[in-house]
């Protein structure tokens, strides 16, 4: 790096000093015996060393000069660094205290599910409970139709890790398709064991999910069924033979509707 330049009018001034110096030494050198050519030669030196050393330092100078501009440059990044980072640090402590606000908050709403879990587990039990016991009312038609269901329902008291989402909508679809078969009229036929030892084959007809009556083709093999929390009780009516066996015709589009009286029994 070049040092830098002095003002014309400073050279000068420095130069005159040190012409009239050297003038004076010169004109001197003529005057002075020789023995003290030895001291006008060290005074040149020193001459020449001042010089040296004003040099050095103008050329120190302008190094501080720029290396001074150097650092108020760096020092001007830093305090820009710095107000960026405390800028950053504000928007994260305002982001911490709105993220600290919204963890309570989940936190809150998490003990709240919690809870509400708690109470649904206990609700689902019960119903599951309720709901397999109206599974003696299905009529033995029904049973394999429903037994897809059924058979995701857990037994009470057993664990499951089916979710309870899953288990309310197996709840649900078997309550729908019992409430199905409560509202309509079944025909099948089965086997009917009756208090005599005999058995015979008779005519099954269920009224949704209470009432029953059976009657077999011909003969006073008739009876009546009602539904109850150990599944289907049976009784004999064999008054009642020729009106269930006229029900039955009806059902079976052989004979006209026609109202038809018949026993009911309601526990």
């Amino acid at each position: 790096m070049q040092p830098p330049r002095l003002p014309q009018t400073r050279v000068l001034r420095l130069l005159f000093p040190m012409s009239l110096l050297l003038m004076a030494f010169g004109a001197s050198a003529t005057l002075v015996p020789e023995e003290d050519g030895a001291n006008l030669e060290d005074t040149r030196s020193m001459i020449a060393e001042w010089v040296e050393t004003r040099r050095v330092y103008s050329e120190e100078m302008a190094n501080w000069k720029i290396g001074r501009e150097m650092l108020l440059q760096r020092a001007e990044v830093y305090q820009r660094d710095i107000a960026d980072l405390k800028a950053r640090t504000a928007e994260t402590s305002a982001s911490i205290t709105e993220a600290d606000t919204r963890r309570t908050e989940l936190e809150t709403e998490r003990d709240a599910l919690k809870a509400a879990s708690v109470s649904l587990v206990d609700s689902i039990a019960a119903l599951e409970s309720r709901t397999l016991r109206l599974l003696d009312r299905i009529p033995p038609v029904l049973s394999d139709r429903l037994r897809p269901l059924s058979a995701r329902i857990p037994e009470p008291g057993l664990d499951t890790k089916v979710g309870l989402g899953e288990r309310f909508q197996n709840v649900v679809g078997l309550l729908n398709e019992l409430n199905k078969a409560n509202r309509a009229i079944t025909t099948a036929t089965e086997r009917r064991d009756f208090e005599s030892g005999a058995s015979a084959e008779v005519t099954v007809v269920y009224v949704g999910l209470g009432q029953a009556y059976f009657a077999a083709e011909r003969g006073a093999v008739a009876g009546t069924g009602t539904a109850g929390p150990d599944g289907w009780a049976w009784s004999e009516a064999p008054s009642e033979a020729d009106a269930i066996r006229r029900v039955i015709a009806i059902l079976q589009n052989t004979e006209p509707a026609a109202y038809v009286g018949l026993p009911i029994r309601i526990d």
